[in-house]
């Protein structure tokens, strides 16, 4: 009994934002969600964060340490796979997340949904540039995601 109440508690979860990115990562995405998790707790507001991995990034490099100290287990938790929760804001930030599929996320559901495109597709554009992420498939993969046709994405300045 008292593990399917547990198991209730788990999965009714309610988040004001949930953030999605790369939290593995040490560069601008990590800073900003940092920053953005602050300004989130300075307003009282209940932050979820969901690891998505960064498909040629080594799979055993853990979540950044500076964002590890952001949790607290009360205002800021991190969302996983088996979870079911909703969110009155979803933000996924950082493209290169939504290249490839992933299957072990949680359940979301969400009132309003962005994509906040922080990085262009190309590392540079000079002759040793590298292709971070295809737009097409970042935005048939969110598709995917979300259960329906993706027509715009936000960008970031």
């Amino acid at each position: 009994m008292l593990q399917t109440k547990i198991h209730e508690e788990i999965n009714s979860r309610h988040y004001d934002v949930i953030l999605v990115s790369d939290f593995r990562l040490v560069g601008g995405s990590t800073m900003s969600n940092i920053e953005e998790i602050k300004a989130q707790r300075q307003f009282g507001l209940k932050t979820g964060l969901v690891q998505m991995a960064r498909y040629d990034v080594d799979p055993t490099k853990m979540i950044n340490e500076k964002v590890r100290e952001q949790i607290d287990g009360e205002t800021v938790k991190m969302i996983v796979h088996g979870e079911k929760v909703s969110c009155d804001l979803l933000i996924f930030r950082y493209p290169p997340i939504l290249h490839e599929w992933q299957k072990l996320v949680p359940n979301v559901d969400a009132k309003e949904v962005k994509i906040i495109i922080n990085q262009p597709p190309m590392s540079d554009y000079g002759p040793n540039a590298t292709l971070r992420y295809d737009l097409s498939r970042v935005k048939k993969i969110y598709g995917i995601i979300l259960e329906k046709t993706v027509y715009g994405i936000l960008l970031d300045p």
